[in-house]
């Protein structure tokens, strides 16, 4: 069962996290027994800690730091947004028959009026968050423009031809894609949320896992607070609350 620990260390910023977490959350302030080594959702000088590893030796320094990020112009919201090419990405592009040299030269998709940059969308204590990953090729972003659907992998961007497109109305759309191996896919994309921008993408031939995930503008970054995964090395994602797709779009459908 998780315990509000209130400590007189951390009254002054009581106002600022009541705001986002209920009277159920553990938060433990700045008196933590050990800031090396925090597990659970943590005050430690002014920031929210998830996780905090730090290992030391006389000779090196070994860290990881996740934590809650609400500067809007720290670093890392400028690096989730950019959606710059390097020139391993132009050639990855290339290689599948799509050659262009920066994002903004792309068409945005005008049949369906909706954005062309896009970031993920996570869940926290009924919360949501983007985030900044500890591996590059992990930060999910997705390029809708008027001809290819470009998705980051592990290796590089991947670009999908966009075959048709078809709309009930301007809340949902959906896409037939084609992949290099002249596979066919199909994207669904559903406004669930119009003030924040909040869309599910869909792809319904996915197993069960990879069949959904939230996604926003984006341009939208700054109305979130940004989860960063941050060290001297790889670590591991953090794992995010599970989403009922099923029930989030039924809701979106009464």
């Amino acid at each position: 069962m998780k315990i509000l620990i209130v400590l007189l260390a951390f009254l002054a910023t009581g106002s600022f996290l009541h705001a986002q977490y209920s009277e159920t959350d553990t938060v433990v302030g700045d008196t933590v027994s050990n800031p090396d080594d925090i597990t659970t959702l943590s005050l430690y000088h002014d920031t929210l800690f998830l996780r905090r590893k730090v290992v030391r030796s006389e000779e090196w320094t070994d860290y990881n730091y996740l934590y809650i990020d609400t500067n809007r112009s720290s670093k890392f919201y400028s690096w989730l947004t950019s959606f710059d090419f390097d020139e391993y990405d132009k050639g990855s592009l290339e290689n599948y028959g799509t050659n262009v040299d920066r994002a903004d030269d792309l068409k945005a998709n005008s049949a369906s009026g909706l954005p062309k940059k896009w970031i993920p969308l996570y869940s926290l204590n009924d919360k949501y968050y983007i985030y900044k990953p500890s591996d590059f090729g992990n930060a999910g972003r997705r390029i809708l423009s008027d001809s290819v659907f470009i998705k980051w992998y592990m290796d590089g961007p991947m670009p999908f031809q966009i075959l048709s497109h078809m709309t009930s109305d301007t809340a949902s759309h959906s896409f037939e894609l084609e992949v290099y191996d002249g596979q066919k896919e199909t994207l669904n994309i559903q406004l669930i949320d119009e003030t924040r921008q909040i869309y599910v993408f869909e792809f319904p031939n996915e197993i069960e896992r990879y069949r959904y995930r939230l996604f926003i503008p984006a341009d939208r970054a700054t109305d979130f607070d940004l989860v960063v995964n941050t060290g001297n090395h790889k670590a591991w994602e953090y794992d995010f609350d599970s989403i009922d797709f099923e029930l989030l779009l039924s809701k979106d459908k009464q």
